[in-house]
């Protein structure tokens, strides 16, 4: 018998069926980018790379596991020759004997005596990150781990003032001279600002290098770069010139004289072991550094330029290396080493000296910074194996976190480490972003890549899962569809599709629930969790208080001087024009018990801002600078800054808008107050870091 028609299956039934699950799959994949950049973003907020031990360990693992070692210990030994000498009044045994043999006529004998050799080391820098600065550094502490004494300090723009750090207070080269005038100078660098603009004459400060007798400089530059700036250091300031490499290191006791031959060398230029040696740095980047510096893309034309020179400039590995460097959103020294460790072409890693001194060399990683247009287009150049391999580094150092791992400090249990500026966060660089989510789990062969295969390499192994069970889906929906000619839901003929459709919904909105669940009792364990600390920390605070003030006086107090007792006394420092910002903090702090004192840079006749200024320093625990571009521009800020930071009273940064931190606390983080998050909560946080760091004095001395 013909069945009627509405009790039938309709023809377009079993193509639907199939076509259903491979629909919804492809709905996943819409979101796929965005997903993996949410992961990604998750990541990166919670573990900095540049703060993980696998980085700051790289140059120590470099240096442990270096094979030039007893090529150092010959260096060293050359350098700790026993060539200063004291002289003494007169020895006394050969004062005797020539008093006796001129007849008893007193004859004295002047004696001497050698000590051990120290050097002073001063190093080049254009910036506070100026990778080749630190490059030259690494030499100096090759040195010091062989065995030669060596006190190293930073310059800028002359020796002329010198740093200790970076972002300590700069010290004049007098200062220096006084403490260190027994020592043998060396100075790492190009030479700045040792000779004047027009390049043909010494400066008139550097009359004082003739404190030391033995002095000696090794440059970076190469040598082809050496030509009349060279030649009058060398001559006028009696400054012989090595090269700035291992290998010059050897030419070092030849320089200052040690090997005691009656003529030192002007110059010493000894290149790479096996020949290589440094090419001259492009006109094209060294003519115009800023403009390649620049984050307005010079065009296409330019790049091509650009890129032609830097492959003439570095060899294959190097140019590898340096678009590597690109992925991450910021330059610094630990991680250069670190992807030159870890990255390899072939059996060979990028990591050599050679190469590394002209990676160095070129602006970007002297000043620390990479354009994003830059970036992007070196990252594009990568080699697609080279790539995944950055990534994956990268990507270990963000998952590092786990039982299996190293655990990265977390923020709340160390007050002196506060979050750093947006821009240089890599959960906000967009690039970066984009670079580890176009690289999945799954490795797409080289010739797919330009095809399909970068859709495919953008995949993990849950998303390949997912086609998996779609292409298991439709053949089970193509199999239990009814045909056309099959009964309907009298024989039951669409039980077994209703069964196979409703399952993965059913399942899916019984995982929904069950996440939402533990979600909203995860959220009010928390929330519970905060409200039980916040009151223990307020019970501790006062019952400390109480104590501490019933031991002073030696009776109870009451309790509003219980309250008045554990206010902290801080100081705000800013601009005039920013008034109304800081009344905004202080009025937020109050309510933290911490009493905010503000000083402007506004000078009243006749104040003695000098005497009121310590005055403040003394009676206040922690300083909060507010940095804004006004601040910025102020030299009463900036020379207050300077008197706290020498002080030691602890600095708490407050950014607002894009302002740069000022030089002499640059070393340290800050809090940007943005949009993104309630003045109030920001301040909360702030007040709860100057609290458990006023607390740690306290508990030291009851544990004493």
């Amino acid at each position: 018998p013909v069945m009627p028609a509405a009790l039938t299956a309709p023809d377009w039934l079993r193509p639907l069926s199939v076509a259903l699950p491979f629909a919804i799959v492809a709905i996943w994949f819409l979101g796929l980018a965005r997903r993996r950049k949410a992961r990604i973003r998750r990541q990166a907020g919670h573990a900095a790379p540049l703060d993980h031990p696998f980085v700051l360990e790289a140059p120590g693992d470099i240096s442990r596991n270096r094979s030039d070692k007893p090529y150092m210990a010959r260096i060293a030994a050359s350098l700790n020759v026993r060539q200063t000498v004291h002289f003494m009044p007169f020895d006394p045994e050969k004062t005797v004997t020539a008093t006796i043999r001129s007849g008893g006529l007193f004859t004295p004998v002047r004696g001497r005596i050698s000590s051990s050799p120290a050097y002073l080391v001063l190093v080049e820098a254009r910036s506070a990150g100026d990778q080749e600065a630190r490059r030259l550094e690494a030499l100096c502490k090759l040195l010091a781990e062989t065995g030669v004494a060596i006190k190293r300090y930073f310059y800028f723009d002359s020796p002329a003032w010198l740093h200790e750090e970076f972002g300590s207070p700069p010290v004049p080269i007098e200062d220096i001279a006084a403490r260190h005038e027994d020592r043998r100078l060396i100075i790492l660098g190009e030479g700045r600002g040792l000779l004047t603009s027009t390049g043909d004459a010494p400066q008139s400060w550097t009359r004082i290098l003739a404190v030391w007798p033995q002095r000696a400089m090794l440059t970076p530059r190469p040598l082809a770069e050496w030509g009349a700036t060279e030649f009058t250091i060398a001559r006028e300031l009696g400054l012989p010139l090595g090269r700035a490499t291992l290998e010059g290191l050897m030419a070092l006791a030849e320089l200052l004289g040690l090997d005691e031959a009656r003529d030192r060398p002007l110059f010493r230029a000894y290149g790479f072991t096996g020949g290589f040696d440094l090419k001259r740095l492009p006109p094209l980047i060294s003519a115009r550094p800023s403009h390649w510096l620049s984050e307005s893309d010079p065009g296409e034309e330019d790049w091509k330029r650009l890129h032609a020179v830097l492959r003439w400039y570095l060899d294959p590995p190097g140019l590898v290396w340096l678009a590597a460097l690109a992925v991450y959103p910021a330059l610094q020294w630990d991680l250069t080493l670190y992807l030159g460790r870890e990255l390899k072409i072939g059996d060979e890693t990028l990591y050599q000296e050679p190469r590394l001194a002209a990676l160095t060399l070129l602006p970007w990683l002297r000043q620390g910074q990479m354009p994003q247009w830059l970036r992007k287009r070196l990252i594009a150049t990568l080699p697609a194996d080279i790539r995944s391999n950055t990534v994956a580094a990268i990507q270990n150092i963000m998952t590092a976190g786990s039982a299996d791992g190293p655990r990265l400090k977390p923020l709340r249990d160390d007050p002196m480490r506060l979050l750093t500026k947006r821009a240089r966060q890599p959960a906000r660089d967009t690039l970066f972003i984009d670079t580890l989510a176009s690289d999945g789990d799954f490795p797409a062969p080289d010739w797919l890549r330009p095809g399909i295969g970068r859709w495919l390499a953008a995949m993990s192994w849950r998303d390949l899962a997912a086609i998996g069970i779609a292409s298991l889906y439709a053949a089970a929906a193509w199999w239990l569809s009814p045909s056309t000619d099959s009964g309907a839901l009298p024989a039951g003929a669409f039980l077994p599709l209703t069964v196979l459709a409703a399952t993965p919904l059913i399942v899916w909105l019984a995982l929904r629930l069950r996440a939402d669940m533990f979600k909203s009792f995860d959220a009010w364990n928390r929330k519970w969790l905060s409200a039980v600390d916040q009151v223990a920390e307020n019970s501790i605070q006062r019952v400390v208080a109480f104590f501490r003030k019933l031991r002073r006086t030696g009776a109870p107090v009451a309790e509003a001087e219980q309250t008045q007792a554990i206010k902290i006394p801080v100081m705000l420092i800013h601009a005039a024009s920013d008034q109304a910002d800081a009344v905004m903090i202080r009025n937020a702090l109050a309510a933290t018990a911490i009493e905010v004192v503000l000083l402007d840079d506004r000078l009243e006749p006749g104040m003695d801002w000098q005497e009121k200024t310590d005055r403040e320093i003394r009676n206040s625990q922690a300083l909060i600078y507010l940095v804004t571009a006004e601040s910025s521009r102020s030299g009463w800020c900036h020379e207050m800054l300077a008197r706290v930071r020498q002080s030691g009273l602890p600095i708490f940064p407050v950014v607002l808008g894009t302002a740069e931190l000022p030089e002499v606390i640059r070393d340290l983080q800050a809090i940007v107050l943005s949009d993104d998050h309630s003045v109030d909560t920001q301040m909360r946080e702030l007040s709860g870091l100057i609290h458990r760091h006023n607390e740690q004095p306290e508990r030291e001395q009851v544990a004493a």
